[in-house]
């Protein structure tokens, strides 16, 4: 939910689709230009999301580093 929320504001803060004459570019194209511009930024932040789960010494992360453990016993 909360990669969703970054990934829409993003995008309402888009270069892309407040630049002026964004209006004259096809739909592909402005599309196209918006995951060029969010690509990297929603990955880096979905990464970032994934590597606190998995340190979490909580839930998913404390499942994770019990898997990890086993392979050593």
């Amino acid at each position: 939910e909360e990669l969703k929320n970054t990934t829409i504001k993003m995008a309402e803060q888009s270069k892309v689709l407040n630049t002026p004459g964004a209006e004259k570019q096809t739909k592909r194209e402005l599309f196209d230009a918006l995951r060029q511009e969010l690509e990297a930024p929603v990955l880096e932040k979905a990464s970032k999301s994934v590597w606190e789960l998995i340190l979490d010494s909580n839930g998913l992360g404390k499942e994770i580093s019990e898997m990890v453990e086993m392979v050593f016993s």
